[in-house]
């Protein structure tokens, strides 16, 4: 088992190129460790712009990859892969925008706390209503990321989810509420 406080960091250093690739490298290797395999991410964004953006940064990061750009199709791909998961070909983590067309993700991540399923969930939006906030912060595994984010913080918010789920999968859900990043 992983020690969680071995994970990689992100540097409080100026940002420079070198330490991106180092960081990124650093968690690509910790987590095909823990995972025996690359991590896989679904990614679930309405705006062409910064669904691709992300898709390309977790590529990069050494993540398989699967986006969607509705929730309707969100919710058609990840029945599927969720069932898959009991033979070990889910998705990891699930990072989806609030509100998109179809189906949004408030109500995919609560049907899927419902159904008793662990998946770590990062939700991200420009919605400034702390009603809603609070809403996406009670749910367990699930943290909330304010637009407009840091991809680098994104990718480590996201890395540290898997961890805390994968690591030990036997152990309560994360606390609610979790802290909102900003």
């Amino acid at each position: 088992m992983l020690d969680q406080d071995e994970a990689p960091q992100l540097s409080s250093q100026p940002w420079d190129i070198a330490n991106e690739i180092t960081i990124v490298r650093s968690w690509n290797r910790w987590l095909t460790r823990l995972l025996g395999r690359a991590p896989r991410i679904v990614v679930a964004e309405d705006e062409a712009p910064i669904l691709e953006s992300i898709v390309s940064w977790f590529n990069y990061a050494g993540f398989e990859v699967h986006g969607v750009s509705d929730g309707s199709e969100l919710c058609t791909i990840l029945e599927p892969l969720l069932c898959a998961d009991q033979r070990g070909w889910g998705p990891d983590i699930l990072l989806s925008d609030l509100r998109m067309p179809g189906i949004d993700a408030l109500g995919v991540v609560e049907g899927l706390r419902y159904a008793g399923h662990r998946l770590p969930i990062v939700v991200v939006s420009a919605c400034t209503d702390p009603l809603i906030w609070a809403r996406v912060t009670r749910l367990q595994d699930t943290v909330f990321v304010a637009k407009p984010f840091d991809v680098m913080k994104l990718h480590e918010i996201a890395c540290q989810a898997i961890v805390r789920v994968r690591s030990n999968p036997d152990s309560p859900p994360f606390p609610a509420p979790l802290p909102l990043v900003l």
